[in-house]
């Protein structure tokens, strides 16, 4: 599997995803799961759960052996977040949790803390609350691959985006394309979306407070 690794990364968290859905199935009749697998659409509801259930756990562990074997580095420790203001530039109506999760967590007051915590290739990241303002926390699956980690939103797959080393900071960046790719898939109408030339500049830049990496 050649893939880039924030692309394999992103495919893994997304399997994962509609998988966690998928098994809801079992316990609940009247839901119906509809998803994208090898370019075809699907439908996954009580009569077909089965095998898509199935399939989905073999791409999962398919997915983790790849990722295992391209190895990965430990990110985990607790940093302070800055955007550039290209990240505030993009936002747009919060119509969706998507797009509310794109302008909150794109724009994180300076200085807020994100913590990284990590077992093997797995980690997550929780936003913590900003005093005075907010008193909820987000956390964020993501996976490290290589040198780099991918996050996924926490409130919806839609948004992803992807971090590198420099230096001691972790650099985090939208995944502009594959956020376009979601954001079409909706009624036309349904939103407005980001400001794409905007989102595609848009830097956060994560800063250890405290780190280890190994």
């Amino acid at each position: 599997m050649a893939a880039p690794p924030e692309a394999l990364a992103a495919s893994y968290l997304g399997n994962e995803y509609v998988l966690f859905f998928v098994s809801a199935i079992r316990t609940h009749e009247n839901v119906t799961v509809r998803t994208t697998l090898n370019g075809r659409d699907v439908a996954i509801n009580r009569s077909n759960f089965d095998k898509y259930e199935k399939l989905l756990t073999e791409r999962h562990a398919i997915f983790a052996s790849v990722i295992e074997g391209r190895g990965y580095q430990s990110f985990a420790g607790t940093y302070t977040a800055h955007a550039n203001q290209a990240c505030g530039d993009a936002r747009a109506p919060a119509v969706l949790p998507n797009i509310n999760e794109l302008a909150q967590k794109s724009s994180p007051t300076p200085g807020t803390l994100e913590t990284i915590t990590q077992e093997g290739f797995r980690l997550s990241m929780v936003n913590t609350a900003v005093p005075g303002k907010s008193t909820e926390t987000l956390k964020s699956p993501g996976v490290a691959i290589e040198k780099m980690l991918v996050l996924q939103d926490g409130l919806s797959a839609d948004f992803t985006c992807a971090g590198t080393l420099s230096g001691r900071n972790i650099v985090i960046r939208p995944m502009t394309a594959a956020i376009r790719h979601h954001v079409q898939a909706y009624p036309a109408g349904a939103f407005r979306a980001p400001d794409w030339a905007a989102l595609d500049k848009c830097v956060i830049t994560l800063t250890p407070a405290t780190a280890q990496r190994r």
